[in-house]
């Protein structure tokens, strides 16, 4: 049998997928699983499996638009696929998934437990009690309704080391640190940030690896290599594209990061990852793969969560529930794990 598994974005969520393909195409081999999603992305699947490929799809030519769904639709169908799994059931993929189901191919979609989600910010995650299914799990049930039994025994990728690194000392200490989110709701203030930071630049081996490729990101790097000259580094200045920056993650002791894109890129190679939570709670689901919630550091206000992707929270910046995180604390979980 031939699987389209679809996910075409966002980052973080086509990152959490890579334990899910990985986990079915070892316990089905005979099974050929089809990754569509787009093409940047397709790296994270690069030699996960033989029985893995990659359908990329170009969402801004090839593939734009009603016409070019129409095209992916029978490039698909030209490939000998039999079976649409659906893990983001959004407008495109809807329409993909009927053309597809009108030529014959056995269609299932992501369950994604919105009434589930509107109740934990509507009550808290105090009331609320339990977290919600962890999202690779909810993927993981797509392939389920498909009839394979799929099992998370999935680790974290090897990835052969990056070579263009300086070598390491024993003694060093290798930090990544990701301070950009998708919305400002998930983004520590930057003063707060840069006391932290300092606070562990303190300890001698510490060396720190920036990622993000936006201007506030450089600038934040750049403060903090003139007081610590020959200790931090951008992360692009080695890493030339995501799959290098996965290779670089690897090779770090600890990753600090948002509820971001980032925390599940350092999770699926198997980094701890000390999480900022904001606005967002590591209770809905997304948290990086693996990770444990000790290693999460958010506020105890009882109105959190007050969004599920951190758009259109109640509050304005600056958030109190990102205020209420202390320097102090960052720095300690960074030191300790």
């Amino acid at each position: 049998m031939r699987i389209a598994f679809i996910r075409l974005s966002a980052l973080g969520d086509v990152a959490m997928t890579v334990p899910v393909v990985c986990s079915a195409a070892r316990q089905y081999p005979d099974v050929e699983f089809v990754v569509v999603t787009q093409a940047w992305l397709g790296v994270l699947y690069e030699d996960i499996a033989p029985n893995v490929s990659i359908h990329p799809v170009h969402l801004h030519d090839l593939h734009k638009g009603w016409c070019g769904l129409w095209r992916l639709a029978r490039e698909l169908r030209a490939d000998g696929v039999m079976a649409v799994a659906d893990a983001h059931d959004v407008l495109r993929t809807k329409f993909l998934r009927l053309l597809l189901r009108l030529w014959g191919c056995r269609v299932v979609s992501i369950v994604k437990g919105r009434s589930e989600r509107r109740r934990l910010i509507r009550l808290g995650a105090e009331a609320f009690g339990k977290p919600r299914r962890h999202q690779t799990e909810r993927y993981a049930d797509v392939l389920r309704r498909l009839g394979l039994d799929v099992q998370l025994t999935f680790t974290k990728l090897q990835l052969p080391p990056l070579d263009v690194l300086p070598a390491k000392p024993a003694s060093a200490r290798w930090i990544g640190v990701a301070p950009t989110a998708a919305h400002a709701s998930k983004i520590y203030s930057s003063h707060l940030l840069l006391a932290a930071l300092r606070l562990v630049m303190a300890h001698d081996g510490v060396r720190l690896f920036f990622f993000g490729r936006e201007a506030s990101v450089a600038a934040m790097a750049a403060q903090l290599e003139t007081a610590f000259p020959q200790r931090v580094a951008l992360a692009s200045d080695y890493a030339k594209g995501l799959r290098d920056e996965l290779r670089l993650m690897q090779g770090l002791d600890v990753m600090l990061s948002m509820d971001s894109g980032n925390m599940h890129l350092a999770s699926i190679v198997g980094t701890p990852v000390v999480s900022i939570w904001g606005a967002t709670h590591p209770s809905m689901g997304f948290l990086g793969y693996g990770q444990p919630l000790s290693l999460c550091l958010q506020s105890s206000r009882v109105c959190r969560p007050c969004t599920a992707y951190g758009a259109r929270p109640r509050c304005h910046s600056p958030y109190p529930c990102l205020e209420d995180i202390q320097p102090e604390q960052v720095a300690n979980a960074l030191l300790r794990e």
